[in-house]
């Protein structure tokens, strides 16, 4: 079973599972925005029932865990810097298609780093 939250202007849907996964879905055409992000990802680990909700605006999401609410900002400049953090690298073209598909066109996402990277 999973819970499902619709952003108040309907852009985005937040699916919750029971175990505590979340993902993000961009109505407009109907795919997930990004991978799972899974209970290990989240500080505090959201745990089974727990509530994750989506912003108004679907630019963020909330997430209840043990130690209290986490907040990640789904902007996509937001998006890129934290891509750009964990990864240390730009994305691959595959990365790119997998997470951003054809919201935009491939390009390098992270100045900091050369575009070979």
């Amino acid at each position: 079973m999973e819970l499902l939250h619709l952003s108040r202007d309907e852009r985005r849907l937040l699916v919750t599972s029971l175990g505590g996964a979340v993902r993000i879905v961009d109505m407009a055409t109907r795919t997930f925005l990004g991978g799972e992000i899974s209970p290990q990802m989240i500080p505090g680990r959201l745990r089974a029932g727990r509530t994750a909700v989506i912003s108004d605006d679907g630019e963020q999401i909330a997430m209840s865990t043990p130690h209290g609410i986490v907040v990640r900002d789904l902007a996509p400049d937001a998006l890129l810097a934290a891509a750009c953090e964990v990864a240390g690298r730009n994305l691959t073209r595959d990365e790119w298609a997998t997470n951003i598909g054809t919201l935009a066109d491939y390009r390098p996402t992270c100045p900091v780093f050369p575009a070979g990277s």
